[in-house]
Parts: C-alpha cells; structure tokens; sequence
C-alpha cells in the first residue's frame, strides 16, 4: 500500500464526496489533441507564419494552457512561462508542416498568458472547484454530472446530420469557360497551357509524378503521363500566348457535369505561366459557372494566391463559403503545375506537388463544423475522458488497474455509438476511420483513468490519500 501526503490545506468533511485528478496529463492531452494531430502534410516555409491578430484564437489559446498552468502550481512564475512559452514553442513549430493548421508567434503569448493564469488558479477556493498543487479537486456529485453531460452533449452534437456535401446542386446550364468569367469582370492575365478535368480525386503521389513534365512541351508525348480517363482534356494551340476568353462546347460541359455529379469527386490538373500580380480579384484560370456568383466550380488567382471554388449544398451558389486558398506563393513569369482536388471530403490544391491549400467541406457542412476535421479526435477523447471520469468516480474503485479497466470501458462504450451514430461524417481519412475512431476515446479515457486519485481524505486538514 502506497501513502501521498495530500497538500496542507486540504479539508473534507465527507471524504466520499471529492475526486481529486492531476492536472499535468489531462493538460498535455487537450494540448497535443487541440493542437499536434496532423490531418494532412505540407512543406513548411516563412509565409505560413500568419502576423494578424485574432481575439477569439488568442482567448482560445489562453484557455488551453491554463490546466497546464494549474498544473505547475506551487512553482516560480518565470517557470511557469518558460515551461508554457518553450511547449508552445514547439507546438508552433510543429503546425508548420500541417495543413489547416496556423502557426504564428501571438499564439506563443497567449498560452504563456493561459500557463500565468492557471497558476494563479491554485488560490481559488470554493466549496465545488479547487485548485491544489497541480491537482483539481472537485465535487464528486457535481462532477459526474457535468463530465457526464458533457461527454453525452459532445456526442450528440458530433452525430447531428448536417448539409451533403456532394455535387447535388450542380446546375446543368453552367458552362466551361477559360481566361475570363462569362460576364467579362474577372479577366485573367496569364497563360494557361494545358488542364485536364477528372471525375476521382488524383492521388498525391501521381501528382507528384506530373510535376518534371516539361511546359508547353515540344511534342504531344510530352503529356503521356497524364493520369488515364480523363473527362475532358485541352491544350493551348499557342501555348507562348497570353490566354483569351474562351468557352467550351456545349457538349464538353454537358460531360463534365454528367460525370462528376454523379461521383462527387473531382480532381482539376492545370499548367500555366503567371504574367500578373496586380489582380485584386478573383480573376478566373478555369471557371464552370454562369456569372462570377453562380458556379459549379473555379480555379482562380488573386495576387499572389491561388482559389479554388467547389459548389455543394454547404458551401454557397458561389461556392467561396469557404473556398480553399494557397499561401502566397505565386510568382511573375513562372511556370506552375497546379492540381485542385476533391475526394468527397476534403479539397487540396497542390501547386508543383506541393500542398498548400485545404479544407473540409464535409466539416463545414457539419452543424458543428468546429467540433469535425482537426478537431474530432480531441473530441472524441474529451468523450471518452468524460465517461471515464463518470465510471471511475461512481464505482470508488482506488485500484489503478481497475481504473485502467474501466477507463477502456468507457472509451470502447463511446467508440461503440461513435459507429453507432455515424457520428464521423467529416473524419479527414475515411479509410482509417475504424481505427482512428476507436483510439481518441480510448487514449482520453486512459489519461483520465492514470489521472485520477480516487482515495478518500483521511480527516480534515492534512489528511492522507491511499492507493492500493
């Protein structure tokens, strides 16, 4: 049998009625869930580093750092935020090879902000929420039902069915067109050369593959990598040429709308030269639409970024709520291989098999978009924390093996109604769903399990926790 001094201060006069958790492994959790898990990979560079400054992000980054801060109660302040400022350090610098995610040096300062804050926390003392020396002792009643709730509200909300996020609302009349939009006000000043559309998404790897081929290319064999079945195919017939406004047979449209309306997958590849930087609109490349606010889809450029506009019942008759943009990459006189891709979920632009641009529709068209994508599997660990917690403090079992067993319990139990409910509809990787939805929850339950000191007080003021 082990004995812990518990903190001088402690007092209970029904030692039943607390739980006492540290903080240190629950903070880590929901800053690695919140922060580190990659979805998708990009090449880091200095223009990922965003400079504007957002409220809402800042007060989020200040609330995520506080349990650290908690947790690291007792100690220095200087400690305090160099432990806050060099964790945070990392977590940015980490952000910068994931897609959808935004590193910058003002996150730095909230969550050292956050990690100040938490320390200060261990002074509050009511009769529900404390704070002692790097642990959180609360209720045991209240507790159970605000974890409950929580975990259960969570679920819910994550298997709430949202918009469809297909091709369900193309519109047959639109048409193809390049170099312009058909009301002639979104003229592009480039050259493009060549692009192929396709009903699948083109993986990365073939991508990848297309970047050597040669623009414009001396001979037609210059194009014999080109990904098998495309829909529709087209070549500039003078590629050294400044592209004009052209429209595209009607029959071309036709097809294209036929085929990727039935998949909803698409994948556009275009070749082109910039000539301009100056445009302040969305000047369009490639456009299958019927004015600049009606489209099915668009690849277009403004200054040094690149959009791609992809219509579904969740992202506008524009198709730019939201679009997905590149970072500023662009450059004058240079030749760029560009692939926009959809594959049901999530739209990539890659520029010269790099990817720098993504987004979620599925996510936005979720009812709680903010709980999907990059989000969901901190989600879905909170849920299986939650059950956890509710198991572990209604049975009072003190065990650490038995709070292990039902901390998987519980994460097998949320698992179970997360394939139950559907309650995925936005996950990043459809392929590895299975596993990817039974190890969030399981992972947050065994935090919480390891986290938890169950022990009753052992009288009022210094008392003795016990853990067999």
């Amino acid at each position: 049998m082990n004995e812990r001094r518990l903190p001088t201060g402690s007092r209970s006069n029904d030692p039943s009625a607390t739980v006492w958790i540290r903080l240190a492994p629950v903070a880590l959790l929901l800053i690695v869930g919140a922060t580190t898990i990659p979805v998708d990979f990009r090449l880091p560079a200095i223009q990922l580093i965003p400079s504007p400054f957002n409220p809402g992000d800042f007060a989020l980054n200040i609330l995520l750092f506080i349990p650290l801060g908690a947790a690291l109660a007792g100690r220095r302040w200087y400690v305090v935020i160099a432990a806050s400022g060099l964790l945070s350090l990392a977590v940015e610098v980490l952000q910068l090879v994931q897609a959808g995610r935004h590193a910058g040096p003002i996150d730095i300062l909230g969550n050292m902000a956050g990690g100040l804050l938490g320390s200060l926390c261990q002074r509050v003392r009511t009769s529900i929420v404390r704070f002692e020396s790097g642990a959180l002792i609360l209720n045991r009643r209240l507790f159970i039902i605000a974890a409950f709730v929580t975990g259960g509200a969570l679920l819910l909300a994550i298997a709430v069915p949202g918009t469809p996020h297909d091709f369900s609302n193309w519109d047959s009349t639109y048409k193809l067109a390049i170099s312009d939009e058909f009301t002639r006000d979104c003229s592009w000043g480039g050259t493009l050369v060549a692009w192929a559309v396709y009903d699948r998404p083109i993986q990365r790897n073939v991508i990848r593959d297309l970047v050597g081929v040669q623009i414009p290319p001396e001979t037609r064999s210059g194009f014999d990598p080109l990904p098998a079945e495309w829909v529709v195919y087209w070549e500039n017939p003078e590629p050294r040429k400044p592209s004009g406004f052209l429209e595209m047979a009607p029959e071309v449209s036709a097809k294209v709308h036929q085929r990727l309306a039935g998949t909803g997958t698409m994948s556009l590849l275009a070749w082109f030269r910039v000539n301009d930087l100056e445009q302040v609109n969305v000047e369009r490349i490639v456009t299958f639409s019927r004015d600049r606010r009606h489209r099915n889809f668009a690849l277009g450029q403004y200054g040094k970024v690149l959009e791609f506009r992809l219509r579904t019942p969740a992202t506008s008759l524009d198709g730019n709520q939201p679009a997905t943009r590149t970072s500023a990459t662009l450059e004058t006189g240079r030749s760029y291989f560009v692939a926009a891709t959809y594959d049901g979920f999530v739209s990539r632009v890659f520029v010269d098999g790099d990817l720098l641009g993504r987004g979620n529709l599925a996510a936005n068209a979720a009812v709680f978009p903010y709980l999907h994508d990059a989000a969901l599997p901190l989600v879905l660990a909170v849920c299986g924390g939650c059950l956890a917690g509710v198991l572990i403090a209604f049975s009072g079992w003190r065990r650490r093996s038995a709070r292990c067993f039902l901390g998987c319990t519980g994460g097998l139990v949320v698992a179970a109604a997360v394939w139950a409910l559907e309650a995925t509809p936005a996950w990043p990787v459809p392929s590895a769903s299975l596993f990817l939805g039974i190890a969030p929850p399981v992972a947050g339950a065994l935090v919480v399990a390891m986290s938890f000191a169950a022990g009753p007080y052992a009288g009022a003021g210094r008392g003795r926790m016990e853990e067999q």
